[in-house]
């Protein structure tokens, strides 16, 4: 064999060899130990092979990648205008854990998670469930929940999933007032609202929680009921003060306006067979509207 012929056959034999992992010549990727450069290329419709690639094409292979379940994360450095990408590839959840909550149960937080066991992590999940274990904990008056995740490995493709809570304090309403309601008490008023005070018959019961999501509800179901007895321009609003550490007082300020009478009531009695019902019925409403000084309701 000649040295020529023996040339050829060792550049065909390199070329075989390095066919499918050859990147562009200004990208470098590091990091990967299940997937190869055709699982990469399957999930990219930019040529990874391309001769030079431009910032336009290397942002959009990193959204490519990220949008993948096969990968988890990818870092970019760019040195002497070369692109290094660093990409670190997905694992299954093997198992969630959850730290340092005391007033909430573990059941009620997993049962909500995105992220199950199983499936691969992914980090908008994450932050997703971030927000809503804070949202649970806003919900029973925890204003000053912080979570943090963390993982630790189980096995080469597994992971554990660790959500780490500060719970703070449970803020607590102890007092609930009520400024400008002529027509209803205010012990009346406190029976249709959800919100309830922390008196000092019950300082071992859960009281009400600072949840304005709670407050603003109780403000329209005030305005309704208000509206079903004929104060149709009522205005409520709410407002809350501290009283002391972690204990405020909810104050619900009501412009009941004026209350709508009627005047007169009609009926058509055009069909005369049911003449003696209307008038039967005219008699009963009458008085019960007599009773309550002809006000709407």
């Amino acid at each position: 064999m000649t040295f020529k012929s023996h040339f050829l056959i060792n550049l065909l034999f390199l070329c075989l060899l390095f066919s499918h992992n050859v990147y562009s010549s200004n990208l470098k990727i590091n990091g990967l130990s299940k997937l190869n450069f055709d699982d990469l290329q399957a999930l990219t419709d930019i040529n990874l092979n391309k001769e030079l690639l431009t910032e336009n094409d290397i942002n959009e292979i990193i959204i490519d990648l990220y949008n993948s379940d096969l990968i988890y994360n990818v870092n970019l450095s760019i040195d002497e205008n070369i692109f290094f990408l660093y990409i670190e590839e997905n694992k299954l959840i093997h198992n969630i854990y959850i730290n340092g909550n005391i007033q909430i149960k573990d059941e009620l937080i997993l049962q909500n998670l995105i992220a199950k066991k199983n499936l691969f992590i992914n980090k908008s999940d994450i932050n997703k469930d971030i927000n809503l274990i804070k949202n649970i904990y806003v919900s029973q008056g925890f204003n000053n929940i912080s979570v943090n995740v963390s993982t630790e490995i189980f096995s080469d493709d597994r992971i554990n999933l660790i959500y780490s809570i500060n719970e703070g304090i449970q803020s607590k309403i102890n007092r609930i007032k009520f400024i400008g309601n002529n027509t209803y008490s205010d012990k009346y008023l406190s029976s249709l609202i959800s919100s309830k005070s922390l008196n000092f018959y019950n300082l071992f019961s859960s009281g009400s929680n600072m949840n304005i999501d709670n407050f603003t509800f109780d403000v329209n179901k005030l305005i309704s009921f208000y509206k079903s007895k004929g104060f149709f321009d009522v205005k409520i609003n709410f407002d809350i003060s501290e009283n002391f550490l972690n204990s405020y007082i909810l104050s619900f300020y009501i412009e009941e306006g004026d209350r709508v009478k009627i005047e007169d009531i009609i009926f058509d009695k055009k069909n005369t067979k049911f003449e003696n019902f209307i008038n039967e019925f005219d008699l009963k409403f009458s008085k019960k509207l007599n009773k309550n000084k002809n006000f709407y309701d």
